[in-house]
């Protein structure tokens, strides 16, 4: 995981978020962050959804997902705890 960027960084503050995984399969954290294990392991089971569906299919699934259920009944969030063992 790499510390945001100032940009990110707004982003993640603004949706209460520790991490943010972009389709690129960049993983960028908050600062304080970079060494959590657990948050690591969800990060990296999203980037495993992006090599297992494809960057656009994953990136259209994931906003469709948030409109359909909304964040902590996402497929892939719930994919992600699950995996993570949180």
């Amino acid at each position: 995981m790499k510390t945001a960027p100032l940009i990110v960084l707004w982003f993640l503050k603004a949706a209460n978020a520790l991490a943010v995984t972009t389709p690129w399969k960049t993983v960028y954290c908050r600062p304080g962050e970079e060494n959590n294990a657990p948050l690591a392991l969800h990060e990296a089971v999203h980037v495993a959804q992006i090599e297992r569906d494809g960057a656009v299919k994953w990136t259209v699934k994931v906003f469709y997902y948030l409109l359909r259920y909304g964040y902590l009944k996402s497929p892939y969030e719930v994919e992600a705890r699950t995996k993570a063992g949180y």
